[in-house]
């Protein structure tokens, strides 16, 4: 609860300054088990997701930082379950014109988990520390229709293993996903 608040701070601090971008969108994201034996054994289905932040751009980077949710639907075995992981993120962005409204990003985004929930029949709480740093390749699109407001389209590649109490490295998972948001100029 404490990362939330200080994430609501931190946009309402950073979205006052000038020159700042407010975003605001949903994740489409599922996740990959490093395992393929065990990736052919799941039924792995996506999950939606909330992402709002703010970034600023400094030269040929956009920097910024957002509450962004990942995770998937699973079913295996006659069970279903969806895992939602909430991230405090901070990322790092190329921003590469092609055009006056069309931009193409790539980086790398870095989140800290801040939990989230594990449901099926019942729902249960992911503590924080049950989930490692999780951290990967952001590429995407930029398209602004008006000067100050447009939308964002990208791809996430995770590069971390999500779980921090797997027993090995192949019954963990990654995650990946696509994204779409609305970004406002101030």
């Amino acid at each position: 609860m404490k990362k939330f608040i200080f994430l609501l701070a931190l946009i309402t601090g950073l979205s006052a300054q000038t020159g700042m971008t407010v975003m605001g969108g949903m994740n489409l994201s599922a996740i990959k088990y490093n395992d393929s034996d065990l990736a052919d054994a799941v039924d792995v289905s996506s999950s939606i997701g909330l992402c709002v932040g703010a970034e600023k751009i400094i030269g040929p980077m956009i920097l910024g930082g957002a509450f962004v949710q990942r995770g998937s639907k699973l079913e295996a075995f006659g069970d279903k379950v969806t895992m939602t992981f909430n991230y405090l993120s901070a990322y790092g962005l190329y921003h590469y014109p092609i055009q006056e409204t069309l931009s193409i990003i790539g980086g790398l985004q870095f989140g800290s988990s801040l939990g989230g929930k594990f449901q099926n029949e019942e729902s249960e709480d992911i503590e924080s520390d049950e989930l490692n740093l999780d951290f990967g390749l952001l590429l995407g699109a930029n398209y602004m229709f008006q000067s100050n407001m447009g939308v964002r389209g990208f791809y996430y590649l995770g590069l971390a293993d999500v779980a921090a109490d797997a027993e090995s490295s192949s019954d963990n998972f990654k995650n990946r996903g696509f994204g779409f948001a609305l970004l406002y100029k101030m």
